[in-house]
């Protein structure tokens, strides 16, 4: 009897000491965080249930790019604005929505200065009673913006009137990048928000935990998960592609074969891609052997997405217009002319707006150099605000004229 009390006082000892060394454990390990590494402030930007990423609703953080201090503010659609304001979800003006990556969103710009809110005074300055809505986010590409649009219209019950894609020539390896990303998948929304939490506060993650070790967070997890998605299906799960789909499955068996490595949080982190690839990020549109190793099949999975967008906004009978556009890579590259085709074509199929910005001067001018230093923030791909106003402005002349067409 006195050998099993004996047992039990060990046993609590044990359990007292481990309770104790994890207390001062996770103290050391929160405190070294905070005053031995550098912050990690919270930020704006967060994961998302149903399209991955994107903005939080109603906030407002200073956003630091190539040198620039910019104000990032959203609405209440979780959308950046020129303020927290809450939007209607109708509205007596044409609504126009633009879908696109941080082009779009305009990183760098204030609000006031991307080229959706300046394309709004345009149409006000010649009588046209419009309100735009920037949809952009960075590193989103067609398969987010398929599901960026669902939420908006079928969730949020956004009246939207018409849609612009601003398509970037970096969407074809994102859409690789989120082949297997399931809106109302809990485990990587969950797995996320606990990565930014221990980013910010534990010295641990921070200094051991690799890329793959992130990601095994949220396989950890996964039995929560499965059980959090069973009590909370995905609204959208009718929208959403699955191997069922014929086309769609032998595309992504195709994918998964040339790509298999290719997975994670982030599709900017260069250790999750093959070596090379971030080298020839914007060049595979003028060489067929660098396409075929790292765009090819991403193409056909954007055209996947983008045919599902035109699909939906034809059933609720929403104008579609896709719009291509260069980086100073493509200035001094010259037009991508396969590319440009490629696109003009897919909108001819699906009955939908074309605009190529490659056409448009001065995207167009000889003076390549003096055209980049004009328009782009300097040392940068995306436009400076003298080329979110150039983008508007051909971009309203193009929208007006086609009104005018019978």
């Amino acid at each position: 009897m006195k050998e099993e009390t004996r047992a039990h006082e060990r046993l609590a000892s044990l359990l007292k000491s481990a309770f104790i060394f994890c207390i001062l454990f996770v103290s050391a390990d929160i405190l070294t965080a905070v005053f031995f590494f550098p912050p990690v402030p919270p930020s704006i930007r967060r994961a998302h249930l149903i399209y991955h990423h994107g903005f939080a609703e109603r906030a407002t953080e200073t956003d630091s790019w190539f040198g620039r201090n910019v104000d990032i503010a959203t609405n209440s659609l979780e959308l950046r604005d020129v303020n927290e304001r809450t939007v209607p979800l109708r509205s007596t003006k044409h609504r126009v929505l633009f879908l696109g990556d941080s082009m779009v969103e305009g990183q760098g710009v204030s609000a006031s200065e991307v080229f959706p809110e300046v394309f709004a005074h345009i149409a006000e300055e010649n009588g046209i009673p419009l309100e735009s809505l920037n949809g952009g986010v960075a590193s989103h590409s067609a398969t987010l913006y398929y599901y960026h649009l669902l939420y908006l219209l079928e969730l949020k019950g956004v009246k939207i009137d018409e849609v612009f894609i601003f398509f970037d020539i970096s969407d074809p390896q994102d859409d690789i990048f989120y082949r297997h990303f399931v809106p109302g998948d809990h485990c990587f929304l969950i797995s996320r928000r606990i990565e930014s939490y221990l980013s910010r506060y534990s010295a641990v993650f921070r200094t051991f935990f690799s890329h793959s070790a992130r990601n095994g967070l949220a396989a950890a997890l996964k039995p929560v998960c499965l059980v959090m998605d069973q009590a909370w299906p995905d609204p959208l799960r009718r929208y959403v592609p699955t191997s069922e789909n014929k086309k769609f499955g032998e595309l992504m068996a195709s994918v998964d074969a040339r790509f298999s490595m290719v997975r994670g949080l982030n599709p900017w982190e260069a250790e999750v891609w093959p070596k090379g690839f971030m080298e020839e990020r914007f060049r595979w549109v003028y060489d067929e052997e660098m396409k075929q190793r790292w765009a090819s099949q991403g193409l056909q999975l954007s055209r996947f997405y983008l045919e599902r967008v035109a699909e939906y906004l034809r059933s609720k009978r929403i104008p579609l217009t896709i719009v291509v556009y260069p980086n100073p890579y493509h200035l001094r590259g010259g037009k991508p002319a396969s590319y440009v085709s490629y696109w003009s074509e897919f909108a001819r199929d699906e009955q939908v707006g074309f605009i190529s910005m490659f056409d448009i001067k001065p995207f167009d001018d000889k003076d390549v150099e003096k055209t980049i230093k004009t328009l782009f923030i300097e040392g940068d791909v995306h436009w400076n605000e003298a080329g979110h106003q150039k983008v508007a402005s051909e971009l309203f002349n193009q929208w007006k004229a086609r009104a005018k067409q019978p």
